[in-house]
């Protein structure tokens, strides 16, 4: 080879590497761009400014800007560099950005001086003579555009259109990602509304001990505000000195693995004065299990205490406060005998008392807990004096197990009492509320990690029924027809039940109302459970809010004659919201898949897709006897359509011509979509070259089959590039180039011709 072919071949590397660098140059700068869209608290006007800035540094423009719908017009809200002069310039939707927002396509224009779709007028104020407009669609529907423009002709190429479309789906899924914040942080609003609406104290606690939630029971018991406390240590505001190494050790213990614990102490108001709060604690772990919150639930018993000291001077106090306490006082021996229970154990309990004076306590405590209660037992047999309180399960008159806690005082050394004294609580409310704050939280954190719906519906269902003693859940989500229905998640129904409801029909009042219970549009709802001996007890629609229309609904069903409480209503109209909030996520999830693989316009494989599939594709040929036919196609004279009928009929072209491809071919072969008039047909299995003839003489000829537009028929021909991979080593960048450069051949020899390669 002479020196000058050496040359022009290192020239040509040269001129490869100089585009490769500028490819991996601009993806990461696109790169960096997403993760500026993603910083936490960013507005959507600053993620435009951002999307704006960074198109001028990409692109090398000299204007950049976002044009936003409003009503007819379109309105430049965002602008930097030439354009910012004209911010808030309006431009009918005929123009260039209008037709870019109607259609969801990017455009492209050389010359704003010739071309008709520019208003020339504007074009000149902001000296502008090349464009590239991407629309902008969040929420499925055109919002506007991105705006980049250059003082120059012809300034933009192909990879500049990529870049500034890519760009403007970065803004789609970012505000998507806005709004799902947004929404998630309005359910955790209405979690917090339950907190502080508690009678009792609640404080949350970040591993390092300071105060992050502060409900309004503890400004109403401490005299301090939220504000004041938020991001303080706790023990330097509210615990008494002598007992300040009490609260850090059991603070201590949470933290080292510990999920619960129980503490009473005083408490330090903001003029001086001492309350005795019994403190309930629980660690709340994070994904790598260490404690990331510890909820304390505070019980203000000063009074409690202070009677319990008066009781020690009058005996007739004693037995009127016992007699008449909600929690259960009782008295055993050191060998735990009962000698004494009050009235407030048949309550609790559901057993009669005197049955069980002289009987062992330790026979009504459950097996799994026995022994800890007896090493409990023999501690406080040792000493005198209040012991830490204890968890325990405790056997009711019908079978079921209570939670209680209990807190022992060793008074055996005490004449007037001679024996230890037993303070029963029932703790099943506050078992079920931290179970409850819990379990929202987790399938909050299920819908931010966008697991399966199924998944997070089915947690959401479980949790309800925990919550609501013998229910059966289900939820239903109703079609985009608005009337059939779909099991979305019901893990307690039997298959049975779940195949009945599964595209059964409603026709619901005014408003597509969810109100199973009595709405007549969900009779025959209705009628389909109680063949199964089930009876909708309560229901509450799928809607972010009230007002919008319902999804669907969340559903508790019982035995006849179950009954719902208010707390309970409560907690489904949370669980509606938090559904469409799922509901909501999934979609957008789907979507954004979708248009990250399809072309908008004719629903085909966009090029990623096509790509990948290809790539799939060449590695099955490497270990089978058959061809793969790549086909590259271009319209001969589509241009002409666009001019004599306009891009909307140009448009509805290519829609016909790619249900055509589509219907015409096998299920196994692939049509994409890579642009303008560029379409490419995969084909695999092809036994010779002469498959592959026939094949691009049948996509011909059905592309040049005439198409009715606005009453004239139009016919329109393809030049075709075929290129052909049998066995290893050939990549999909090689044999697409192959296919484009055989198209470009074909179509140097004339109209409607293809050439294979």
């Amino acid at each position: 080879m002479d020196d000058q072919h050496l040359a022009a071949r290192e020239a040509a590397t040269l001129g490869r590497l100089h585009a490769d660098q500028g490819r991996v140059d601009r993806l990461a700068a696109i790169a960096r761009a997403h993760a500026e869209l993603s910083a936490p608290g960013l507005s959507p006007s600053a993620a435009l400014t951002v999307v704006v800035e960074r198109a001028l540094a990409i692109t090398g423009a000299h204007g950049a800007g976002v044009e936003q719908v409003e009503g007819d017009d379109l309105v430049l809200t965002t602008a930097r560099a030439s354009l910012a002069g004209v911010r808030g310039r309006r431009l009918a939707t005929a123009s260039l950005s209008g037709l870019c927002a109607r259609t969801g396509h990017a455009l492209r224009c050389d010359d704003t001086h010739a071309d008709p779709r520019v208003d020339v007028a504007a074009a000149l104020e902001s000296g502008t003579r090349s464009v590239v407009v991407a629309p902008l669609t969040y929420d499925r529907g055109p919002t506007g555009v991105l705006k980049v423009v250059s003082h120059t002709t012809a300034a933009f190429t192909h990879a500049d259109v990529i870049t500034i479309e890519l760009l403007a789906r970065l803004v789609d899924t970012g505000l998507a990602h806005l709004a799902t914040v947004s929404a998630l942080t309005d359910e955790r609003d209405s979690m917090s509304a339950i907190l502080e609406a508690m009678a009792s104290l609640v404080v949350v606690l970040d591993p390092e001990g300071r105060i992050v939630r502060f409900n309004r029971a503890s400004e109403l018991a401490t005299g301090w505000t939220r504000h004041e406390v938020l991001g303080r240590p706790f023990w330097d505001l509210f615990v008494v000195p002598e007992e300040l190494d009490g609260a850090r050790g059991a603070f201590l213990a949470l933290k080292r693995g510990h999920p619960t614990s129980q503490l009473e102490i005083h408490w330090l108001t903001r003029d001086g004065r001492r309350r005795r709060i019994e403190w309930s604690n629980t660690a709340i772990p994070g994904n790598d299990g260490e404690p990331v919150f510890i909820i304390g639930t505070g019980v203000d018993v000063t009074e409690a205490r202070q009677a319990e000291a008066a009781l020690r001077d009058s005996e007739a106090r004693f037995r009127s406060l016992v007699l008449n306490a909600s929690d259960i006082v009782a008295v055993i021996d050191r060998d735990a005998t009962v000698e004494y229970a009050s009235p407030a154990a048949e309550r609790l309990l559901g057993w009669d008392v005197a049955s069980h004076i002289g009987s062992s306590a330790l026979e009504l405590i459950h097996p799994d807990e026995l022994k800890l209660a007896v090493e409990s037992m023999v501690e406080t047999v040792a000493e005198p004096g209040v012991k830490l309180p204890l968890e325990l399960r405790l056997a009711h008159a019908d079978g079921s197990w209570v939670p209680v806690e209990m807190v022992a005082n060793n008074r055996l050394d005490d004449p007037a009492v001679a024996g230890i004294v037993m303070t029963i609580r029932d703790i099943r409310e506050r078992k079920r509320m931290e179970a409850l704050l819990i379990g929202h939280s987790r399938v909050l954190e299920m819908v931010a990690r966008r697991e399966p719906l199924e998944a997070t519906l089915d947690a959401l269902a479980m949790l309800i029924e925990s919550y609501v003693v013998g229910a059966r859940c289900a939820v239903v989500l109703l079609d985009e027809d608005g009337h059939s229905l779909r099991t979305a998640a019901a893990p307690s129904l039997t298959p049975d039940v779940r195949r009945a409801i599964e595209g059964a029909t409603v026709h619901a009042g005014e408003g597509m109302t969810a109100d199973v219970v009595t709405d007549p549009g969900w009779d025959s709802f209705r009628s389909l459970v109680q063949s199964h001996g089930l009876v909708p007890a309560w229901s509450v629609p799928v809607a972010i809010a009230s007002g919008e229309r319902s999804m669907g609904a969340v559903i508790i069903l019982a035995e006849p004659g179950g009954r719902v409480t208010a707390d309970e209503r409560r907690l489904l109209e949370l669980s509606g919201r938090l559904t469409a909030i799922a509901v909501n996520e999934a979609a957008t999830a789907v979507d954004l898949d979708y248009r990250a693989t399809h072309d908008l316009l004719t629903g085909l494989a966009n090029r990623a897709l096509f790509l990948d599939l290809l790539e799939r594709a060449l590695a099955r040929v490497e270990r089978r006897p058959w061809l793969v036919a790549l086909l590259f196609l271009d319209f001969d004279g589509f241009k002409l359509v666009n001019d004599r009928f306009g891009h909307e009929a140009g448009d509805e072209f290519l829609r016909v011509v790619a249900g055509r491809l589509r219907d015409a071919l096998r299920p196994s072969d692939t049509v994409a979509r890579f642009g303008g008039d560029e379409f490419a047909v995969l084909c695999e299995d092809l036994a010779d070259e002469d498959d592959a003839c026939v094949l691009a003489e049948r996509v011909g000829a059905l592309i040049a089959e005439p198409v009715t537009i606005e009453g004239a028929t139009v016919a329109v021909t393809a030049s075709i590039g075929v290129a052909l991979a049998r066995g290893p080593g050939i990549d999909p960048g090689t044999l697409l180039r192959t296919a484009d450069q055989a198209m470009y051949a074909a179509k140097e020899r004339g109209e409607g011709i293809y050439e294979l390669r």
